[in-house]
């Protein structure tokens, strides 16, 4: 009976090792991010990235699009890797501040809140805003027009002050965006006329421009 019993744990022996070897494996971490056409090394070194972003309940489409944005513009490998640890630490910065102010972050509104952080906030003022505005409220649109806002010139304390004051007026997402499309829109008028904002209270010496932040260098 004992020589019977251990025959069938010798031969039940592979198959359990491969099993657990199998449960071992994380479906998610065998799942490629990066799609486009890179070094072997630098693939891994953004796989590895992206892993780690989703580890920590990060969105990847923010890095996602700029390191297909940065392969599209013939950008260097070292560079595309630059900008995908840029926007992660972003993230993490973002997301931080939001569940210091006491929210659960969504992932559009950690992408957002990166944006602005991106545009020039940092991270204690993004805290503060998201602390002062309506514990109900989303903020994924009113993170998104601060980022506008600050993309057309608006200073970042002015965008934050508007913005905050208009949430606490409760007004509804709607008139948020026409807000921001408004206040951006004497922004632009300002630069090209070289005058005050007046509302705001900032000068505005010209519009900020699109860009990967710092900067995407062509393949030599």
């Amino acid at each position: 009976m004992r020589r019977t019993t251990l025959a069938i744990a010798l031969m039940l022996a592979p198959a359990l090792v491969a099993a657990q070897q199998t449960s071992s494996l994380d479906p998610a971490k065998d799942r490629p991010f990066v799609k486009g056409e890179f070094s072997a090394e630098t693939r891994a070194r953004l796989e590895a990235m992206f892993w780690k972003a989703e580890q920590k309940d990060l969105p990847t489409e923010p890095m996602q699009d700029r390191v297909s944005e940065g392969e599209a513009k013939g950008a260097a490998e070292g560079r595309i890797v630059a900008v995908a640890a840029e926007v992660m630490s972003q993230l993490e910065l973002a997301q931080s501040a939001l569940v210091r102010a006491g929210r659960e972050p969504s992932g559009e509104a950690t992408a957002r809140g990166a944006s602005v952080i991106a545009r020039g906030a940092t991270e204690v003022e993004l805290e503060a805003f998201a602390r002062e505005a309506p514990s109900e409220r989303s903020l994924v649109v009113a993170f998104e027009v601060l980022s506008d806002l600050m993309a057309r010139g608006i200073p970042v304390g002015n965008a934050l002050a508007q913005v905050g004051s208009r949430l606490e007026a409760r007004a509804s997402d709607a008139q948020l965006r026409a807000f921001g499309l408004e206040l951006g829109g004497q922004a632009q008028a300002g630069a090209g006329l070289g005058l005050g904002l007046g509302e705001t209270g900032a000068s505005v010496t010209g519009v900020v421009n699109s860009t990967l932040g710092i900067g995407l260098g062509r393949r030599p």
